[in-house]
Protein backbone atom coordinates (compact mmCIF):
# COMPACT_ATOMS: atom_id res chain seq x y z
CA UNK A 1 0.00 0.00 0.00
CA UNK A 2 1.67 3.28 -1.26
CA UNK A 3 1.94 6.35 1.81
CA UNK A 4 -0.05 9.20 1.46
CA UNK A 5 1.24 12.10 -0.19
CA UNK A 6 2.69 14.52 2.21
CA UNK A 7 1.04 17.43 2.92
CA UNK A 8 3.55 19.96 3.00
CA UNK A 9 6.61 20.09 1.52
CA UNK A 10 10.00 21.90 1.99
CA UNK A 11 10.05 25.14 0.12
CA UNK A 12 12.82 26.40 -2.36
CA UNK A 13 14.80 28.96 -0.41
CA UNK A 14 17.27 31.04 -2.33
CA UNK A 15 19.88 33.07 -0.75
CA UNK A 16 18.14 36.82 -1.68
CA UNK A 17 15.11 35.25 0.21
CA UNK A 18 17.15 33.96 3.18
CA UNK A 19 18.62 37.90 3.56
CA UNK A 20 15.06 38.96 3.55
CA UNK A 21 14.15 36.90 6.10
CA UNK A 22 16.84 37.72 8.45
CA UNK A 23 17.10 41.13 7.92
CA UNK A 24 12.78 41.03 8.75
CA UNK A 25 13.55 38.86 11.73
CA UNK A 26 15.97 41.69 13.04
CA UNK A 27 14.04 44.53 12.64
CA UNK A 28 11.37 43.00 14.20
CA UNK A 29 13.19 42.24 17.21
CA UNK A 30 13.87 45.93 17.24
CA UNK A 31 10.36 46.75 17.45
CA UNK A 32 9.90 44.24 20.08
CA UNK A 33 12.50 45.78 22.21
CA UNK A 34 10.84 49.44 21.35
CA UNK A 35 7.51 47.55 22.44
CA UNK A 36 9.29 46.43 25.48
CA UNK A 37 11.30 49.68 26.71
CA UNK A 38 7.88 51.71 26.25
CA UNK A 39 6.08 48.82 28.40
CA UNK A 40 8.47 48.82 31.03
CA UNK A 41 8.80 52.78 31.77
CA UNK A 42 4.80 52.49 31.55
CA UNK A 43 4.92 50.34 33.83
CA UNK A 44 7.36 52.04 36.48
CA UNK A 45 5.29 55.28 35.97
CA UNK A 46 2.03 53.35 37.19
CA UNK A 47 3.58 51.72 39.72
CA UNK A 48 5.11 55.06 41.63
CA UNK A 49 2.03 56.25 41.26
CA UNK A 50 0.47 53.11 42.77
CA UNK A 51 2.58 53.51 45.52
CA UNK A 52 2.22 57.41 46.35
CA UNK A 53 -1.51 56.74 46.23
CA UNK A 54 -1.71 54.32 48.69
CA UNK A 55 1.24 55.83 50.68
CA UNK A 56 -0.71 59.28 50.90
CA UNK A 57 2.19 60.78 49.40
CA UNK A 58 2.51 64.18 47.41
CA UNK A 59 2.43 62.56 44.08
CA UNK A 60 3.25 65.90 42.03
CA UNK A 61 6.12 63.84 40.31
CA UNK A 62 4.59 60.79 39.42
CA UNK A 63 1.85 62.96 37.65
CA UNK A 64 4.26 65.50 35.83
CA UNK A 65 6.48 62.19 34.93
CA UNK A 66 3.17 60.52 33.37
CA UNK A 67 1.97 63.07 31.06
CA UNK A 68 5.62 63.89 29.62
CA UNK A 69 5.58 59.94 29.32
CA UNK A 70 2.31 59.62 27.00
CA UNK A 71 3.34 62.97 24.95
CA UNK A 72 6.70 60.76 24.32
CA UNK A 73 4.78 57.45 23.62
CA UNK A 74 2.44 59.46 21.12
CA UNK A 75 4.87 61.57 19.48
CA UNK A 76 8.40 59.89 19.44
CA UNK A 77 8.19 56.49 20.11
CA UNK A 78 5.34 55.26 17.85
CA UNK A 79 6.69 57.50 15.13
CA UNK A 80 10.15 55.98 15.57
CA UNK A 81 8.29 52.26 15.69
CA UNK A 82 5.82 52.29 12.52
CA UNK A 83 9.18 53.30 10.79
CA UNK A 84 10.94 49.75 11.82
CA UNK A 85 7.98 48.15 11.05
CA UNK A 86 7.15 49.33 7.48
CA UNK A 87 10.99 47.81 6.55
CA UNK A 88 10.26 44.90 8.38
CA UNK A 89 6.64 44.34 6.50
CA UNK A 90 8.57 45.58 3.41
CA UNK A 91 10.86 42.63 3.82
CA UNK A 92 9.03 39.97 4.67
CA UNK A 93 7.13 41.02 1.35
CA UNK A 94 9.92 40.93 -0.59
CA UNK A 95 10.33 37.08 0.91
CA UNK A 96 7.10 36.12 -0.10
CA UNK A 97 6.45 37.50 -3.57
CA UNK A 98 10.13 35.89 -4.54
CA UNK A 99 8.93 32.43 -3.17
CA UNK A 100 4.72 32.56 -4.69
CA UNK A 101 6.68 34.77 -7.76
CA UNK A 102 4.18 37.23 -7.43
CA UNK A 103 4.80 40.58 -9.09
CA UNK A 104 5.88 43.43 -6.50
CA UNK A 105 3.19 45.65 -5.85
CA UNK A 106 4.39 49.33 -6.05
CA UNK A 107 1.40 51.48 -5.60
CA UNK A 108 0.91 49.44 -2.37
CA UNK A 109 4.20 48.40 -1.11
CA UNK A 110 6.01 51.22 -2.51
CA UNK A 111 10.10 50.78 -3.37
CA UNK A 112 11.63 47.57 -1.98
CA UNK A 113 14.26 47.55 0.82
CA UNK A 114 17.71 48.03 -1.33
CA UNK A 115 19.35 45.11 -1.34
CA UNK A 116 22.77 45.67 0.38
CA UNK A 117 20.47 47.36 3.41
CA UNK A 118 19.02 44.14 3.73
CA UNK A 119 22.35 42.42 3.44
CA UNK A 120 23.74 44.72 6.17
CA UNK A 121 20.72 43.72 8.56
CA UNK A 122 20.68 40.42 7.81
CA UNK A 123 24.53 39.99 9.43
CA UNK A 124 22.93 40.97 12.70
CA UNK A 125 20.35 38.23 12.67
CA UNK A 126 22.16 35.94 15.72
CA UNK A 127 20.15 32.95 15.41
CA UNK A 128 21.80 29.73 13.85
CA UNK A 129 18.51 29.59 11.31
CA UNK A 130 16.13 30.63 10.17
CA UNK A 131 12.13 29.30 11.32
CA UNK A 132 11.38 26.15 10.13
CA UNK A 133 7.54 27.42 9.27
CA UNK A 134 8.77 29.63 7.16
CA UNK A 135 10.52 26.57 5.02
CA UNK A 136 7.19 24.61 4.25
CA UNK A 137 4.37 25.03 1.23
CA UNK A 138 1.25 23.29 0.99
CA UNK A 139 1.64 20.38 -1.43
CA UNK A 140 -0.83 21.31 -4.08
CA UNK A 141 -0.41 22.82 -7.78
CA UNK A 142 0.20 26.27 -8.61
CA UNK A 143 -1.66 28.57 -7.58
CA UNK A 144 -3.70 26.45 -4.89
CA UNK A 145 -0.27 25.75 -3.14
CA UNK A 146 0.46 29.74 -2.68
CA UNK A 147 -3.18 30.42 -1.74
CA UNK A 148 -3.24 27.75 0.71
CA UNK A 149 -0.20 29.44 2.44
CA UNK A 150 -2.00 33.05 2.43
CA UNK A 151 -5.12 31.20 3.94
CA UNK A 152 -2.56 30.04 6.74
CA UNK A 153 -0.86 33.32 7.10
CA UNK A 154 -3.96 35.09 7.28
CA UNK A 155 -5.60 32.59 10.18
CA UNK A 156 -2.80 31.71 12.12
CA UNK A 157 -1.96 35.80 12.47
CA UNK A 158 -5.31 36.66 13.32
CA UNK A 159 -5.69 34.07 16.37
CA UNK A 160 -2.24 35.16 17.25
CA UNK A 161 -3.29 39.18 17.54
CA UNK A 162 -6.74 38.08 19.39
CA UNK A 163 -4.79 36.03 21.63
CA UNK A 164 -2.48 39.20 22.13
CA UNK A 165 -5.12 41.65 22.56
CA UNK A 166 -7.30 39.73 24.46
CA UNK A 167 -4.52 39.57 27.35
CA UNK A 168 -3.75 43.72 26.87
CA UNK A 169 -7.32 44.46 27.41
CA UNK A 170 -7.78 42.08 30.46
CA UNK A 171 -4.69 44.05 32.24
CA UNK A 172 -6.41 47.69 31.35
CA UNK A 173 -9.68 46.61 32.72
CA UNK A 174 -7.53 45.09 35.92
CA UNK A 175 -5.76 48.64 36.56
CA UNK A 176 -8.68 50.54 35.76
CA UNK A 177 -10.85 48.36 38.32
CA UNK A 178 -7.82 48.36 40.87
CA UNK A 179 -7.80 52.16 40.48
CA UNK A 180 -11.54 52.65 41.57
CA UNK A 181 -10.96 49.68 44.33
CA UNK A 182 -8.14 52.22 45.83
CA UNK A 183 -10.52 55.19 45.55
CA UNK A 184 -13.13 53.33 47.33
CA UNK A 185 -11.16 52.14 50.45
CA UNK A 186 -8.66 55.28 50.78
CA UNK A 187 -11.66 57.60 50.42
CA UNK A 188 -10.15 59.38 47.58
CA UNK A 189 -11.77 61.96 45.76
CA UNK A 190 -12.99 61.41 41.98
CA UNK A 191 -10.17 64.59 40.93
CA UNK A 192 -7.33 62.73 43.50
CA UNK A 193 -7.33 59.09 41.68
CA UNK A 194 -7.48 61.06 38.69
CA UNK A 195 -4.69 62.67 39.38
CA UNK A 196 -2.56 60.30 41.89
CA UNK A 197 -3.29 56.61 39.30
CA UNK A 198 -4.68 57.12 36.43
CA UNK A 199 -2.74 60.08 35.05
CA UNK A 200 1.07 58.51 36.12
CA UNK A 201 -0.18 55.15 34.28
CA UNK A 202 -1.58 57.52 31.56
CA UNK A 203 1.23 55.84 28.95
CA UNK A 204 0.59 52.36 30.10
CA UNK A 205 -3.20 52.78 29.42
CA UNK A 206 -3.07 54.59 25.78
CA UNK A 207 -0.86 51.79 24.79
CA UNK A 208 -2.99 48.79 26.13
CA UNK A 209 -5.74 50.72 24.39
CA UNK A 210 -4.20 51.72 20.93
CA UNK A 211 -2.40 47.98 21.40
CA UNK A 212 -6.25 46.23 21.92
CA UNK A 213 -7.73 48.27 18.86
CA UNK A 214 -4.95 47.74 16.44
CA UNK A 215 -4.65 43.69 17.35
CA UNK A 216 -8.59 43.27 17.17
CA UNK A 217 -8.98 45.63 13.94
CA UNK A 218 -5.87 43.74 12.42
CA UNK A 219 -7.43 40.03 13.03
CA UNK A 220 -11.20 41.30 12.48
CA UNK A 221 -9.56 42.53 8.67
CA UNK A 222 -7.74 38.92 8.57
CA UNK A 223 -10.51 36.86 9.14
CA UNK A 224 -13.00 38.40 6.74
CA UNK A 225 -10.62 37.87 3.84
CA UNK A 226 -9.54 34.62 4.83
CA UNK A 227 -13.59 33.42 4.98
CA UNK A 228 -14.01 34.89 1.66
CA UNK A 229 -10.34 33.76 -0.41
CA UNK A 230 -10.49 30.17 1.07
CA UNK A 231 -14.11 29.88 -0.46
CA UNK A 232 -13.51 31.12 -3.60
CA UNK A 233 -10.13 28.48 -3.66
CA UNK A 234 -12.03 25.83 -2.77
CA UNK A 235 -14.58 26.33 -5.22
CA UNK A 236 -12.19 27.04 -7.98
CA UNK A 237 -10.72 23.31 -7.46
CA UNK A 238 -13.71 21.92 -9.74
CA UNK A 239 -12.18 24.31 -12.83
CA UNK A 240 -8.16 23.87 -11.87
CA UNK A 241 -7.42 22.31 -15.34
CA UNK A 242 -8.78 25.72 -16.85
CA UNK A 243 -5.83 28.29 -17.35
CA UNK A 244 -8.16 30.92 -16.92
CA UNK A 245 -8.41 29.41 -13.49
CA UNK A 246 -5.19 29.84 -12.36
CA UNK A 247 -5.41 33.48 -14.25
CA UNK A 248 -7.98 34.45 -11.67
CA UNK A 249 -6.33 32.93 -8.55
CA UNK A 250 -2.91 34.64 -9.18
CA UNK A 251 -5.00 38.05 -9.32
CA UNK A 252 -6.51 37.00 -6.35
CA UNK A 253 -3.49 35.77 -4.78
CA UNK A 254 -1.72 38.98 -5.33
CA UNK A 255 -5.13 40.97 -3.21
CA UNK A 256 -4.61 38.44 -0.25
CA UNK A 257 -1.17 39.76 -0.16
CA UNK A 258 -1.61 43.28 -0.50
CA UNK A 259 -4.06 42.84 2.70
CA UNK A 260 -1.26 40.60 4.38
CA UNK A 261 1.28 43.80 3.60
CA UNK A 262 -1.15 46.10 5.02
CA UNK A 263 -1.81 44.42 8.10
CA UNK A 264 1.44 43.99 8.98
CA UNK A 265 2.31 47.72 8.98
CA UNK A 266 -0.29 48.41 11.12
CA UNK A 267 0.88 47.52 15.05
CA UNK A 268 3.48 45.28 16.19
CA UNK A 269 3.60 41.21 15.89
CA UNK A 270 2.26 39.92 19.51
CA UNK A 271 5.59 39.00 21.69
CA UNK A 272 6.97 35.57 20.33
CA UNK A 273 7.61 33.58 23.09
CA UNK A 274 4.25 34.15 24.74
CA UNK A 275 1.83 34.05 22.02
CA UNK A 276 3.66 32.25 19.12
CA UNK A 277 5.88 29.71 20.33
CA UNK A 278 4.23 28.73 23.71
CA UNK A 279 0.96 27.57 21.72
CA UNK A 280 3.14 26.87 18.35
CA UNK A 281 2.19 23.04 18.14
CA UNK A 282 -1.24 23.31 18.88
CA UNK A 283 -1.42 26.03 16.27
CA UNK A 284 0.53 23.90 13.63
CA UNK A 285 -1.98 21.44 13.67
CA UNK A 286 -5.10 23.53 13.70
CA UNK A 287 -3.62 25.20 11.00
CA UNK A 288 -3.18 22.28 8.71
CA UNK A 289 -6.77 21.78 8.86
CA UNK A 290 -7.46 24.42 5.70
CA UNK A 291 -4.58 22.89 3.40
CA UNK A 292 -6.42 19.21 4.28
CA UNK A 293 -9.87 20.73 3.11
CA UNK A 294 -7.77 21.72 -0.29
CA UNK A 295 -6.22 18.42 -1.09
CA UNK A 296 -9.71 16.78 -0.29
CA UNK A 297 -11.26 18.89 -2.29
CA UNK A 298 -8.98 17.47 -4.86
CA UNK A 299 -9.41 14.04 -4.07
CA UNK A 300 -13.18 14.66 -4.76
CA UNK A 301 -12.92 16.67 -7.63
CA UNK A 302 -14.31 14.59 -10.74
CA UNK A 303 -11.36 13.66 -13.26
CA UNK A 304 -12.34 15.88 -16.59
Amino acid sequence: MSQPAPLLVKADITPSEVIALRAMSVLHQRVRALSGIRLVVSAVIAAAGAVVTMAELTATWVTVAGALWAGAYSIWLVSWMDEALLRAAKLQEMFEVELFRLPWNTTVAGPQVRSEDASQLSKKFKDRQVANDWLEMPNLPRPFDILARQIQNLGWGSRIRRRYANVVLAVVVAWALAGAVVAFVGGLTFAEIILRWFVPSLGGLLLGVDTWRQQRSIAKERDRVLAFVEDETRKAVRRAKKAATADALLVLSRQVQDTLFNTRCRAPRAPSRLFYLAYYRSDAVDFRAPVQRLVSDFAAAPTP
